[in-house]
């Protein structure tokens, strides 16, 4: 469902009810296990900027958890959020994000 810009509300829809799930500790290990963290890492090459920023939003939740944090660092990441620290709001974001991956021990 994410995995493609389609013309749609699905993706969007899809997203947004990640988001709400990755803000519950329960939900973060079970999305790492659905598989679908490189799918919401694709979505930050779109050009649909409400979908960027939950993206983000979810990638942000889900670095608080170091396993995943170690996962989103191994997909590369931090290259894919640099367009995105010159956009008000989504820089706070990104920065939590980068500080979450500084923290994990490899």
């Amino acid at each position: 469902m994410l995995a493609s810009p389609v013309d749609s509300e699905i993706p969007g829809k899809a997203l947004a009810i990640m988001e709400e799930l990755s803000c519950q500790p329960f939900y973060k290990s079970r999305i790492l296990a659905c598989g679908v963290l490189p799918a919401i890492l694709k979505v930050l090459e779109w050009q649909d900027a409400e979908n960027c920023k939950l993206a983000v939003k979810i990638i942000c939740n889900l670095s608080y958890n170091s396993d995943i944090a170690y996962h989103i660092v191994y997909l590369d990441c931090i290259l894919k959020l640099v367009p995105f620290l010159g956009d008000r709001s989504l820089a706070g974001y990104c920065l939590g994000i980068m500080n979450n991956l500084c923290s994990i021990e490899e």
